[in-house]
C-alpha cells in the first residue's frame, strides 16, 4: 500500500481515493442541485428539522421527540441536529438531504475499495458506482432527505465487512462491523432482525473452526455490544424524559392489541427492503465475484457486471416512494377551526403538531399549541395558562400507529377515564375535534 498500487497493478491508495472522493462529491452535488426542492416536500425532512430546533431551543418537546418513537428513531435525528449548526446548512440545503449524502457519500468510499481490492480498474468501478448514485431510487431518497440512505449505507458496508472478517479473520473487520449495524438499529428498528442474523453468522464461523468457549463468547459479546447499548440509551432516554423506558413501544402494543398492527406490517412498514437489497447485491457483486472465481479473470469480470447489473434492476422494480409531504389538507383545517371557533386555542399532538404550527404562521393569538404527547399534566398547565379561551383537542381518527404514538396517554385512574372532561364537538377530515371541559367529568374514555 505504501506504493499506493495493488498486487495487480491498479492504483487505489491515497491518490486513488482523493480521485474517487472528488467524483463522487460531484455527483452527489449534482443530485442535490437538481432536486432539493424535494426535502421541501418531505415529511420526515421536516419533521426531523423542527425537533433539530427544539432541541437546540432547550424545548422538552424536542427531547420527547428524540427518543418517544419507534417510527422516528434517534440516530437520523441526532444527525440532522449535528448538522444544523453548521451556518447556512437549513437555508440553503436541508440537513436532511446533507445527512443521506454524507452517508451516501461513505458507502461509495468502501464500494470504491471493494472492487479495487477485488481487482477492478478505475476505469470500471467509477462509473458503476456513480450509476448507484442517479439510479432513481437512490438519487430521490438523498434528495428527499429521508433517512434511507442512513440505514442502506452502514448495512450494506457491515455485511461486506462481515464477510471479509469470514475470509481473512481480522478482528478490526468484526469490529467495524458490529458499530455500522448498531448506529442502524437506530434508524430502523427492523435492523435489529439483521444483526441477530449477522451474530449468528459469527457464532457458526466460531463453531465451525472449533474454537474455544471463551473465544465465542468474546466474539458475541464484541459484536452484540453497540447495537445493545444503543438500544440501552433509547431506553434510558425515554426513562429519563419520559418516566418509562418503554415508552417508545406505546404505540405497537396498544396497535397490536387493537388488531390494526401485525407482525408482517410491523417488519415491513417504513423499511426499505428492497432497495437495501438491489444496492447491496450492486456493492458487493466484486468482491463476491472475486472470491467465487479467484483464478479465473474473465469469469471474474462477468459475474461481478451481472452481480452488478442485476442489483441496479432490483432497485429500479423495486421503485422510488414519493416523498410523504406533511397532510395538504393541514393549512384548510387551520383556517377553518380559527375562522368558526374565533375565542379557541387548539392543542395538537406528536410530530404532525409541527406541521399545524407552521400553517398557523406567526399566530399572535397563541390559537396552536403544539404538545408532542398528551400528558394529564401538561393539559392541567395549558388549562391554568389560558384562563378564559376555550381550548380544545384535534386529534387523528385514522387508526394505527400514528395515532397512538401521537396520542401518548398515559392516563392513571379507575377506567383509563381522563381526568379532565372531553366533549366531542365535531370531525374535520381525519381528525376529530373534542372540547377541553373546565369541570370534573370524565366524559370520554381513552380508546373511544
Amino acid at each position: 500500500m505504501a506504493s499506493g498500487k495493488s498486487t495487480t497493478g491498479q492504483p487505489h491508495g491515497r491518490r486513488g481515493d482523493l480521485a474517487a472522493l472528488v467524483l463522487f462529491v460531484v455527483v452527489l452535488a449534482g443530485i442535490i442541485l437538481v432536486g432539493g426542492h424535494s426535502a421541501q416536500r418531505c415529511g420526515e425532512s421536516f419533521y426531523r428539522t423542527m425537533v433539530a430546533r427544539d432541541l437546540l431551543g432547550g424545548l422538552s418537546r424536542g427531547r420527547e421527540a428524540l427518543v418517544g418513537s419507534l417510527s422516528m428513531a434517534p440516530v437520523p435525528t441526532v444527525a440532522v441536529t449535528l448538522l444544523s449548526l453548521i451556518p447556512y446548512v437549513t437555508r440553503h440545503v436541508s440537513a436532511g438531504t446533507l445527512a443521506a449524502a454524507v452517508s451516501a457519500l461513505l458507502l461509495c468510499m468502501y464500494a470504491n475499495r471493494a472492487w479495487a481490492g477485488a481487482g477492478f480498474s478505475a476505469s470500471l468501478r467509477y462509473p458503476a458506482i456513480a450509476c448507484m448514485l442517479l439510479l432513481p431510487p437512490v438519487a430521490l431518497s438523498i434528495q428527499s432527505g429521508r433517512s434511507t440512505m442512513l440505514f442502506v449505507a452502514p448495512v450494506v458496508c457491515a455485511c461486506g465487512l462481515l464477510g471479509r472478517w469470514l475470509r481473512h479473520r481480522r478482528l478490526r473487520d468484526l469490529a467495524y462491523s458490529a458499530l455500522l449495524l448498531g448506529a442502524s438499529v437506530g434508524v430502523r428498528h427492523q435492523a435489529a432482525l439483521i444483526v441477530a442474523l449477522a451474530c449468528a453468522v459469527v457464532v457458526a464461523a466460531t463453531l465451525l473452526r472449533r474454537r474455544s468457549p471463551a473465544l465465542l463468547e468474546a466474539r458475541a459479546i464484541l459484536f452484540l455490544t453497540p447495537s445493545l447499548y444503543l438500544a440501552a440509551l433509547w431506553m434510558g432516554g425515554n426513562w429519563l424524559i419520559l418516566g418509562n423506558p418503554l415508552f417508545f413501544l406505546r404505540g405497537v402494543a396498544r396497535s397490536i392489541r387493537l388488531g390494526t398492527l401485525g407482525a408482517q406490517s410491523l417488519l415491513w412498514s417504513g423499511c426499505e427492503w428492497t432497495l437495501l437489497g438491489g444496492v447491496g447485491l450492486l456493492v458487493l457483486s466484486a468482491p463476491l465475484a472475486a472470491v467465487l472465481y479467484r483464478r479465473a479473470g474473465p469469469h471474474r469480470h462477468a459475474a461481478a457486471l451481472g452481480g452488478a447489473v442485476a442489483g441496479a434492476l432490483l432497485v429500479l422494480l423495486g421503485g422510488a416512494a414519493a416523498p410523504r409531504a406533511p397532510d395538504p389538507r393541514i393549512p384548510r383545517t387551520v383556517a377553518m377551526l380559527e375562522r368558526h371557533y374565533p375565542n379557541a386555542s387548539f392543542i395538537v399532538t406528536g410530530y404532525e403538531g409541527y406541521a399545524f404550527a407552521r400553517a398557523a404562521g406567526d399566530d399572535p393569538e397563541h390559537c396552536w399549541i403544539h404538545l408532542m404527547r398528551l400528558a394529564p399534566e401538561r393539559l392541567r398547565e395549558v388549562l391554568s395558562d389560558y384562563e378564559g379561551r376555550e381550548i380544545y383537542v384535534l386529534l387523528t381518527a385514522e387508526p394505527g400507529l400514528e395515532r397512538w404514538e401521537a396520542l401518548g396517554l398515559e392516563w392513571r385512574g379507575a377506567g383509563d377515564r381522563l381526568p379532565e372532561g372531553f366533549l366531542s364537538r365535531d370531525r374535520v377530515g381525519p381528525w376529530v375535534l373534542f372540547e377541553c371541559l373546565r369541570r370534573g367529568e370524565a366524559l370520554l374514555v381513552e380508546g373511544s
